[in-house]
């Protein structure tokens, strides 16, 4: 088994090209970005709270953002899960329901962790900075990564949340 390295040298690219930078095939992965919390913690704000970002500039403005990952937690009360894209929620509904990738209620499956998924597609429109967001927000204890019942922690699974934004060429 022999390895052998090469050296390629090019005088000049030529063909598409943007800002300097080869265009990729379409679907091709350009970047990825990935936040995970992994302790236990919890809040009482009943204001959109920041507990993930992901700033993001993507290399080109007709890239599609794959925006996914997953919350862990449970609540003593009502509350409640979004994903940000700068200051504007990604989620809308046409009723008078919150909208948000997920609703969590009082007592509900005390002693368990909730999991709750998500995965959208955003173009990215352009190459500026972008902050994606995971914010979280109760009108009780939102217990994150970590089950409503934490006064027996012994045997206890202990969960994470994750915000992952990939940039897909087009």
């Amino acid at each position: 088994y022999e390895v052998t390295m090469s050296t390629l040298k090019v005088d000049t690219i030529q063909g598409k090209t943007t800002a300097g930078t080869v265009a990729m095939p379409a679907g091709m992965v350009v970047q990825t970005l990935s936040e995970v919390l992994r302790n236990r913690t919890t809040t009482t704000s009943s204001s959109y709270t920041t507990i993930l970002t992901i700033n993001i500039t993507p290399k080109f403005a007709s890239s599609k953002l794959l925006v996914s990952g997953y919350f862990s937690g449970s609540a003593s009360n009502n509350a409640h899960v979004m994903i940000f894209r700068d200051s504007t929620a990604l989620i809308t509904t046409n009723d008078s329901r919150t909208p948000t990738i997920r609703d969590f209620y009082e007592d509900q499956w005390n002693g368990q962790i909730h999991v709750a998924p998500f995965q959208m597609f955003e173009s990215a429109n352009n190459t500026s900075a972008t902050a994606f967001t995971m914010q979280v927000k109760t009108t009780g204890t939102l217990y994150m990564n970590t089950p409503r019942d934490t006064t027996d922690t012994s045997g206890r699974s202990i969960g994470q949340s994750v915000l992952t934004v990939q940039e897909i060429s087009q």
